[in-house]
């Protein structure tokens, strides 16, 4: 899937994404690649695998777009 970092907490490691849909999806630091150093930031595109939870969407394998 395609989509935008929407909100990302630094110090707790995890944030939430939203696709092409207007949905929301929550992913953690761990399951993020790195790029140069660099942490995710507010509005970079990425692409992502989603898993359907308990707790609504959760994305893994998730990858900055250049």
């Amino acid at each position: 899937m395609n989509g935008k970092i929407k909100f990302y907490k630094e110090d707790k490691g995890y944030g939430f994404l939203r696709n092409e849909k207007g949905e929301d999806a929550f992913f953690h630091i761990k399951d993020y690649t790195i790029k140069d150093g660099e942490l995710p930031t507010l509005g970079t595109s990425v692409t992502y695998d989603v898993l359907t939870t308990n707790k609504g969407l959760k994305a893994i394998n998730v990858t900055p777009v250049d």
